[in-house]
């Protein structure tokens, strides 16, 4: 009833289009099995290049998600046999509402292996939590194939676009990150994958790809301010 149906920064429209579509993955996508979040952001010196390439963030995603098979193959023993999946959140934006491209993906944590015979049913083989080392691994071989990409596509830099202020962002110095488990940054790569769901935890995964899902506008951080300003908290 509150939504104006449009393709848009609308918060109702964001919310509506979040609950129907994480809905229908919990129900119809994902299977009962354990599953983890990986988060892959890119560096600050490509989020402008990527954004306005979809066909060059389409062949990183590519990338990310062979190398996260390649080692849960690896974790279950699986190798060739083995076969993952996933399903991938593109994000554009930070809590600021600045332009910060970063992928949260929603993967397996473990493989499928085909049946002994042609009938049998495939069998979920669960991977062990990933360690540390293995994290950085996995970014590390992301970096170094997507700089290989990027060297190898032509780029224009486009010209400087002319933009109006609608609002202005307030907030407090950005406080230094502490250590997190399972992270990794390499040559501006950045990957964490400390969130894992058991296979019964429906409701918490259909939870987290509300959050995925989510727009970037949440009205509780819009007020309207003086002189016809709108603030964004």
């Amino acid at each position: 009833a509150f939504s104006c149906k449009d393709r848009s920064f609308c918060p109702s429209c964001t919310a509506r289009r979040a609950a129907d579509t994480a809905a229908h993955l919990v129900d119809e996508v994902l299977p009962h099995v354990p599953l983890r979040q990986w988060v892959l952001a890119l560096p600050p010196d490509l989020h402008a290049r990527v954004a306005r390439d979809a066909e060059l963030e389409g062949k990183l995603l590519r990338i990310f998600s062979e190398e996260l098979e390649d080692l849960l193959r690896a974790t279950t023993q699986a190798r060739e046999r083995g076969r993952g999946g996933n399903v991938t959140f593109l994000q554009r934006f930070g809590s600021a509402l600045n332009l910060h491209l970063h992928f949260h993906t929603l993967a397996l944590d473990g493989v499928y292996v085909p049946g002994e015979t042609p009938d049998a049913a495939p069998q979920f083989v669960t991977a062990p939590e990933p360690t540390a080392d293995q994290v950085r691994w996995l970014c590390d071989r992301v970096a170094t194939r997507a700089r290989r990409l990027i060297a190898r596509r032509p780029w224009n830099e486009p010209a400087e676009e002319r933009t109006l202020p609608v609002f202005k962002v307030f907030g407090a110095e950005p406080k230094e990150p502490g250590p997190k488990r399972l992270h990794a940054r390499v040559e501006g790569w950045d990957l964490h994958a400390s969130t894992a769901f058991e296979a019964h935890e429906r409701v918490a995964v259909e939870r987290f790809c509300r959050y995925a899902l989510r727009g970037p506008i949440a009205n509780g951080r819009l007020t309207r301010g003086p002189r016809e300003q709108l603030v964004y908290q």
